[in-house]
Formats: C-alpha cells, sequence, structure tokens
C-alpha cells in the first residue's frame, strides 16, 4: 500500500527457528541483513560467531560489511533464498486497512525485507518466517497466532522498584496524615479540608505538563507515584526534621533571625536536599526507567510537584484560618498559579544532572551529578525566596507589591522560560541520540528503516501507539515495551562505546534484544491474526 508504512518485518539477522536471536558469547547481535557472505568467510567457516567480531569503540557495530539493500546475509554459506522469502509456498496476506504506525511510505519502496505481492497486493507485508518459522499451511495458522499471542515475552524483574513504591506511600501517607492531624486538633480541621481539595489544582496541572513531557518514552505510572509520594511526604518529613535538628541551632548559634534565615537559607538547603535525594532512590532502584536528562527532569518535576502539594496544604489551610475566603485566594494565586512549577523547575535541575549520568553509568558519578545538581536549584529557590522576605519587610503594600513584580517577572519568568526551552531541547536531542543509536543495530538488520523513523520520531511513535491500540489491549501494551526497550537499547549501545570492557553493559544488551525479539513477533502476529 503506497503511502502508508507496513508492519515491522523480522529482520533476518541471525535467528533461530523459533524466532530467537543467535548471540555472541558477549552478548552482541549476530549479522543481519547488510552483512556480505565473503566478509564473513574468516570467521564463520572457522567457527568463530560473527558477533566476536567487534568495531572499536566509537565505531558502528558493522560486524561484517553491508550487503545491497534487502539482501539476506549468508553468514559465510551459499545463498538459498532472498531475504524475506517464504520458504515455502505462501499466499502473502492483503495489506490491512490500518497499517502498522500509519506511517508514511515513499512511493514505489516497500518495507525492509518484504516481498512484493502481485496483482491488487501491491505493498503487502513479509510472512510469518521472516522472523526464522517455517511457513505453515492456512489451516495452521490460526494455531500458531494463538500460541504467538499467549505467549508473553521475557520479562523485567522489577519487584524492587514496586517495594519502594509501596513503603514510600505508606510513609507519605502517614506524614500528611499526622499533618492534617495536627491541623485538626487545633481547630482548623474544615479549613485543612478545603485546602486539601484546592491544593490539587496546582498538582494536577503540574503533572499534565510532565506528562506531555514524558510522552516520548512515558514512564511505568507506579515509579511516577513513587516520585510525588517521595516529595508529598518524605521529603518534607526530612525537611522539618533537618531544620529542626541543624539549622535551628545553628542559626541561634550564629545569632541570625531564625524566620529570615530559615526563608533565605534554610529551605533552598534543606528542602532541595530532601526532594533531590528521592532521584537517587529511583535511579538505583530502577535505574532502567531514569537513564536520561528527560527522565531526570520528569521524576524531578513530580518529587517538586508532590513537596509543593504539601507544601500548600499547610500555606492555604493557615491563611484560611486567618484571613478566611481572602487570604486562601491570594495564597492560591500567588502558589497555584503564578508560580505552580517553582519547586518543579528546582528539582527538575538536579533530575537532569542525574540524567546525564545515569545515561553513562557508574555509581561515582550519579552521585557527583547529583551534587552538583542541587546547585542551580538552590540558587533559583534562594533567590525567589530572597524576594518574597524583602517584600515582606517592606514599609508599604506599594513597594511590596513592586518587589514582588521585579523578582517574578526578573527571576521567575525568565526561569519558565528556559526551562520550557531546555525541555524542548532535550526532546530533540533524545530523537536525535535515538536514531544514531538505532541505526547502529539497523545496519546489522536488526531494524528496519521504517523501525528506525518510527523510533526516533514523536509523530511515528505516537502512530505506532494509535495502531496498537487499535489492535486491542494486549497490543498496545506490547508496543508500549517495544518502544521502551528500543530507547532502552540506545543507551545500551552507548554505554558500550563509552565504556567497551564492562560485561554488565552488554549482558543488558542481550537482555534488551531477546525482549525485543519476543515483542516484535506478537506485534506482527497480532496483526496478521486480525487481517491475514
Amino acid at each position: 500500500m503506497t503511502g502508508q508504512w507496513q508492519a515491522p518485518q523480522q529482520p533476518n539477522r541471525g535467528v533461530s527457528q523459533y524466532g530467537q536471536p543467535v548471540l555472541g558469547a558477549d552478548g552482541r547481535p549476530a549479522a543481519g541483513p547488510g552483512a556480505s557472505p565473503g566478509a564473513s568467510q574468516a570467521g564463520w567457516h572457522q567457527g568463530q560467531p560473527a558477533a566476536q567480531m567487534q568495531p572499536s569503540a566509537g565505531q558502528n557495530p558493522q560486524y561484517r560489511q553491508n550487503a545491497p539493500y534487502g539482501q539476506a546475509p549468508g553468514y559465510g554459506q551459499p545463498q538459498q533464498q532472498p531475504y524475506g522469502q517464504a520458504q515455502q509456498s505462501y499466499q502473502q496476506p492483503r495489506a490491512p486497512q490500518q497499517p502498522y504506525g500509519q506511517y508514511a511510505q515513499p512511493a514505489g519502496m516497500q518495507p525492509y525485507g518484504a516481498q512484493q505481492a502481485s496483482g491488487d497486493r501491491q505493498g503487502g507485508f513479509a510472512s510469518p518466517n521472516a522472523y526464522g518459522a517455517v511457513a505453515q499451511p492456512q489451516s495452521q495458522q490460526a494455531h500458531l497466532h494463538s500460541r504467538f499471542l499467549e505467549a508473553a515475552p521475557p520479562k523485567r524483574g522489577n519487584v524492587g522498584m514496586v517495594a519502594v513504591t509501596i513503603i514510600v506511600g505508606v510513609i507519605a501517607g502517614i506524614v500528611l496524615a499526622f499533618f492534617l492531624f495536627m491541623m485538626w486538633l487545633s481547630g482548623n480541621g474544615l479549613a485543612a479540608a478545603i485546602s486539601v481539595l484546592v491544593a490539587v489544582l496546582p498538582i494536577s496541572f503540574v503533572w499534565l505538563v510532565v506528562w506531555f513531557i514524558d510522552r516520548w518514552e512515558p514512564e511505568p505510572p507506579s515509579h511516577l507515584f513513587a516520585a510525588v509520594f517521595w516529595g508529598g511526604g518524605i521529603a518534607v518529613g526530612l525537611t522539618f526534621l533537618l531544620n529542626f535538628v541543624f539549622m535551628m541551632p545553628a542559626f541561634a548559634l550564629l545569632g541570625w533571625d531564625p524566620e529570615v534565615a530559615g526563608s533565605v537559607v534554610g529551605a533552598p538547603l534543606t528542602e532541595e536536599w530532601s526532594k533531590g535525594l528521592g532521584l537517587l532512590l529511583i535511579v538505583f532502584a530502577a535505574k532502567r526507567h531514569l537513564n536520561n536528562p528527560v527522565d531526570g527532569i520528569v521524576y524531578g518535576a513530580l518529587m517538586g510537584a508532590g513537596f509543593a502539594f504539601t507544601e500548600n496544604i499547610l500555606y492555604f489551610s493557615g491563611a484560611l484560618a486567618e484571613y478566611g475566603v481572602a487570604g486562601i485566594t491570594q495564597q492560591f494565586f500567588v502558589r497555584g498559579i503564578a508560580l505552580p512549577l517553582l519547586h518543579p523547575i528546582c528539582v527538575s535541575m538536579t533530575g537532569l544532572a542525574v540524567g546525564y549520568a545515569a545515561r553513562r553509568g557508574g555509581v561515582l558519578r550519579i552521585i557527583l551529578a547529583w551534587h552538583l545538581g542541587l546547585i542551580p536549584g538552590m540558587l533559583l529557590h534562594f533567590a525567589w525566596n530572597s524576594t518574597a522576605t524583602l517584600a515582606g519587610a517592606a514599609s508599604t503594600e506599594d513597594e511590596a507589591l513592586s518587589t514582588l513584580l521585579i523578582g517574578f517577572f526578573g527571576i521567575m519568568v525568565p526561569a519558565f522560560i528556559g526551562w520550557i526551552v531546555l525541555v524542548g531541547l532535550l526532546r530533540r536531542g533524545e530523537s536525535k541520540f535515538t536514531r544514531s543509536r538505532i541505526q547502529d543495530y539497523a545496519a546489522v538488520g536488526w531494524y528496519s528503516p521504517a523501525e528506525v523513523d518510527m523510533l526516533s520520531t514523536m509523530r511515528g511513535r505516537s502512530a505506532a501507539r494509535r495502531w496498537a491500540r487499535h489492535m486491542g489491549s494486549g497490543v498496545g501494551k506490547d508496543m508500549r515495551e517495544f518502544i521502551s526497550e528500543s530507547t532502552h537499547l540506545a543507551v545500551c549501545r552507548y554505554r558500550i562505546l563509552k565504556s567497551p570492557n564492562e560485561q554488565r553493559y552488554r549482558l543488558d544488551e542481550k537482555e534488551t534484544l531477546d525482549i525485543l525479539s519476543s515483542l516484535r513477533t506478537r506485534l506482527n502476529q497480532a496483526q496478521q491474526h486480525r487481517f491475514g
């Protein structure tokens, strides 16, 4: 079907008859359709796996020289059939009405490895044996479809992060319940209940902003809730503890005003440290879900949003109890409308640094980046709190208002704009990064060119998810995992290039390729089951 992207083809890149990849001892993919038989004879005829022919660090993993487009790999043996052609006679199904991903296909071109059908079936997709399985008679296809669709792909263990989420959520609930209970004892129970409802609005806005940022590689919902729970519960509790144990005695020893010093010095130090500490928890408990700068911004922003939620309850309830509706309205305008992103931006700067370090890997590198990442958030927090403190010490209301406006338009507005631009640049950078690293695998047959285009653009990913949702809930989940695992594979490749002697990165790559192979099989089998 000209003008549409067809189903992704299982690259003929060294697979068993059950669709599993043939890998070298070090976990690298065997050569794929780009391989030249002549280039592999020296190693393959002598019994050496092609995957052992590793490139030098920083070079593309060619493993063997590329053959013409669409040509099957010989692995050192005479070629029997063209790549993508069935080993037995197989009636190719009619192209579906909802081709995989709805991706625009250049006129006159076919998907990688697909054979051209005759008659009105121009542009059909490859038969099931493109996955390494022999084509079966039509009467056996329903059984094969059912078997492949029921067989779940390999799963990564995530017990640690699930346990972390539950523990953090329970502690956060206890901390929030403690504050609400104390308000009720002080006679502000109704004000606290109203404040909870009002505080939901700012955090909902921040959640939508984070969701938009996170569309590139959506994080597991449990991980996102863990970030919110950390900020809204544990970080708040740690902040109060640090202020009581360390900051207040230090201010008294120095002879500083505890209220002013607590706002200008104590809050930036203790709050940013407490909020940012959760990033270390996530990066070590769920390291494959925080492995790039965008992930760090997502988790950091949600931790800041959770902290602001609990803090807003305290501010809103106090203003309502003391000044009534006018008081909570003023506080909501300042904290809920003008500054809903203050805390998220501060913590996201720490997350940005942690994400960069996590992409490269290494515990010491991540911890060092975390310490450096605290600095910009602390400085921004210090700048705004200093402005608010100066406005509070003004002699007239006009002077206080002008001080706040100068601080808002001179500090916060540029920070908001800079943060938005930064996120846009990072998203664009992630697209280029994914394409550059996925192309390394496409060069040896693990991805088709159409898949590279899909995985490296937001438009392509969105189209693939829409297609998968139309195919069913299970297919939608498989597509989300396929995109996520492919993004992680790009990180694996980057780490191997930077640290070629780290065996753990090669093992991670092998596991990722195994999962991707199974997911691709399920996606194509799902399409053939529906339209075949």
